[in-house]
């Protein structure tokens, strides 16, 4: 696995360990329509005794981080597009390189906090719905960013069929909700403090910030490099069978930036095919007027190139059996 660099470990220890209830707290709303690249931000107006109580959510949330910390089982790696999290594992984004530099240009708004819209409850604003952000502000230092998915889904509405409260200062009357009822958890997706944002629900961060169309923008770019260094015959339909599924652009995304795929020849890739079965023949074509080695993407069986150029399989050194893994990462 690839731990993250000494200073953005440190940079999440320095946030973990921030006495929180120094900090102030504000909350916006974040919403876009699904046409729109940028979201929407709104402050939410709130008497200063809720203010506190978000403060305390996001507390609460980075407690378990904490004592994982204190323990020393805390483990913060450099993002990996295909990877997936451990419960122990936080994974850490530099805002200031490409693609990620998208996020800045998303969040911006949040440094003119004062300056934002108050939110009103519209119903453009509650249709979109995409996030919120706890604003936690030291006494001294940068702000950080806490974010959690919202979706319009946990809005309560008044539109719906029947719901109803108890009234004011009664104790067994009921009445009609009238106004949207909004639910927060002990829950945070990400942590951003400047140029550092740290991934705690990888799939969440996908939705709020759309970073996973920008990655798969870069599929073509993708496509290309393993074009030039791997041979495969019929590669229009190998492409067409990975922009067709997000989950085969991450794949093929993270293959590309592999450091052995210009090293990486047929004779290599042939005893792993035969070991694991994989469904992918070996073929003899003319190229230029040569002869040359192709592999045969076969549609059938659209992930099998791709876990080979990942280097998918693991040999059990006890049992000696061999298992395809999801993810994995380099030392």
């Amino acid at each position: 696995m690839t731990v993250a660099s000494p200073e953005h470990v440190q940079a999440l220890q320095e946030i973990l360990r921030l006495d929180l209830a120094t900090c102030t707290a504000e909350v916006c709303v974040a919403s876009r329509k699904d046409s729109e690249s940028l979201p929407t931000f709104r402050r939410i107006r709130l008497s200063e005794a809720i203010k506190n109580e978000f403060r305390d959510l996001a507390a609460a949330s980075l407690f378990e981080y904490q004592k994982k910390l204190q323990l020393r089982d805390l483990e913060v790696l450099t993002f990996d597009v295909i990877a997936k999290l451990g419960s122990n594992q936080i994974e850490h984004i530099d805002l200031s390189r490409w693609p990620y530099d998208h996020i800045i240009e998303q969040t911006q708004p949040l440094a003119m906090l004062h300056g934002l819209d108050t939110f009103k409850a519209e119903p453009s604003s509650l249709d979109n719905l995409r996030f919120y952000v706890i604003v936690l502000r030291p006494p001294q230092g940068e702000p950080i960013y806490c974010y959690r998915r919202y979706t319009p889904t946990r809005t309560l509405r008044a539109s719906s069929f029947l719901s109803i409260q108890r009234v004011m200062g009664n104790s067994d009357e009921f009445e009609h909700v009238t106004a949207p009822i909004f639910s927060f958890d002990e829950k945070i997706d990400c942590i951003g403090r400047g140029n550092d944002l740290f991934i705690i629900t990888k799939n969440h961060f996908y939705y709020m910030f759309q970073i996973l169309d920008e990655l798969i923008t870069s599929t073509d770019d993708a496509l290309n490099l393993i074009r030039q260094r791997i041979p495969i015959e019929d590669f229009s339909l190998f492409s067409r069978a990975c922009k067709r599924d997000k989950l085969r652009m991450q794949k093929l995304i993270g293959i590309a930036q592999k450091p052995y795929l210009d090293k990486l020849t047929i004779d290599d890739m042939k005893p792993a095919i035969k070991r694991h079965n994989l469904h992918i023949p070996i073929i003899i074509a003319q190229y230029r007027g040569q002869e040359r080695t192709y592999l045969q993407f076969d549609p059938d069986y659209p992930w099998d190139i791709l876990r080979l150029l990942d280097d998918d399989y693991l040999t059990s050194i006890m049992t000696g059996r061999d298992y395809a893994v999801d993810s994995k990462r380099e030392p």
